[in-house]
């Protein structure tokens, strides 16, 4: 026994079929008394539904117009209006301007101008074509796609998507931003996975971010971003910079704790004054945005760049409104042009005044830095 198409419940009927005919048809076994809609049939203010084999729910479909294929159990249609369901609950909503339904596939699609909705995370969508298989628990989307999530205020864009309704996962690619209001956070990349119920953004990609109310720029390999916490890990090198306030970091592991102001450096780095003329690196850090104070620790070692004048300690803190460096901890101090070597307990140094002092116990010598 050939399966018969869907089941189609019709309030206007067109070609071949007449006015104000009811049929029925069983997705998958020929009910008595139902006659096929013959092939190439056009049918009216239509309703499509599907169901599964223990009787629940797979869509219910809405259309002012679809054209019938029995050869191929499948329907055109014009003026989408859709529920799509997973274990008889409704998943999705949307709606479209036309669309196909295909029942031997179990698939739907929707063209033009589609908005459509994830209830269970509260989740809009908006894409050029959007793809429904219901077997796969796969929604597919294509063309210029916003993904919303007004209640936690971030926005996705691209071009390709493909997602887990089931699950709230979104597989984004092509041209991909994340507008975060709070944290004020853009984030470019050429894909990335949004896991909506942990609220948890993984990026396996090099990509951007940008602070939008700070001076901070970020460029990494991979990463994740924790959306509640306002945390972004990143676990390969990262490069964090502040143009307007002249300096750069790059570090083989950095964790962006955003809310707080803190960036945490739990692995090597080094940080760039490009307009002081200072490279400053060390095994371990932490940089305070909010007050500009870098502390290092473990082989710390700071490097003029215009005379190559050096100072080494096992921890310093760097605070750069000041201009002050102060290193502790088998502190040693050497100026390349004038050969000179000085070793102490502590030492600061005045990066505008170009002045270091260097104590010990027994000792405290002030040198200038020559210029």
């Amino acid at each position: 026994m050939r399966p018969l198409p869907f089941a189609l419940t019709l309030t206007t009927v067109g070609i071949a079929l007449g006015v104000g005919i009811w049929v029925y048809f069983h997705p998958l076994t020929e009910q008595k008394g139902a006659s096929p809609a013959p092939p190439g049939s056009t049918l009216g203010n239509v309703t499509l539904t599907e169901f599964d084999s223990q009787g629940n729910l797979i869509w219910e479909i809405k259309a002012t117009k679809a054209d019938y294929n029995e050869e191929n159990f499948t329907a055109t249609i014009v003026t989408v209006s859709g529920k799509f369901y997973r274990q008889g609950k409704v998943l999705i909503e949307a709606t479209g301007k036309a669309g196909s339904v295909n029942q031997r596939e179990r698939k739907i699609t929707v063209d033009g101008d589609i908005k459509a909705k994830l209830l269970e995370e509260n989740i809009e969508l908006k894409a050029d074509r959007l793809v429904w298989q219901a077997d796969d628990d796969l929604l597919t989307a294509t063309g210029n796609i916003q993904i919303q999530q007004p209640d936690r205020r971030i926005t996705l864009v691209g071009k390709s998507l493909r997602a887990t309704p089931s699950k709230s996962h979104f597989t984004l690619s092509q041209a991909v931003q994340v507008k975060s209001e709070q944290p004020p956070l853009l984030i470019s990349t050429p894909a990335l996975t949004w896991e909506a119920p942990q609220q948890i953004v993984r990026i396996d990609v090099p990509f951007q971010a940008k602070h939008q109310k700070e001076d901070l720029n970020l460029s990494a390999q991979k990463g994740v971003w924790q959306i509640q916490k306002q945390v972004l890990q990143l676990p390969q090198s990262a490069k964090l910079t502040a143009p307007q306030r002249g300096w750069e970091l790059n570090s083989r592991n950095l964790e962006w704790r955003i809310q707080d102001n803190l960036v945490k450096l739990p692995q090597p780095l080094e940080i760039k004054s490009t307009a002081r003329g200072y490279v400053v690196s060390s095994q371990q850090g932490m940089v305070n945005l909010a007050q500009q104070v870098i502390q290092l620790r473990g082989n710390v070692k700071a490097v003029s760049t215009f005379d190559q004048s050096q100072v080494t300690a096992d921890r310093a803190t760097w605070n750069i409104p000041q201009q002050l460096v102060t290193a502790e901890g088998n502190v040693f101090y050497q100026q390349a042009q004038s050969d000179l070597k000085v070793k102490g307990d502590r030492a600061v140094a005045n990066l505008a005044q170009q002045t270091i002092e260097v104590s010990s116990t027994n000792a405290v010598e002030t040198l200038v830095i020559p210029n």
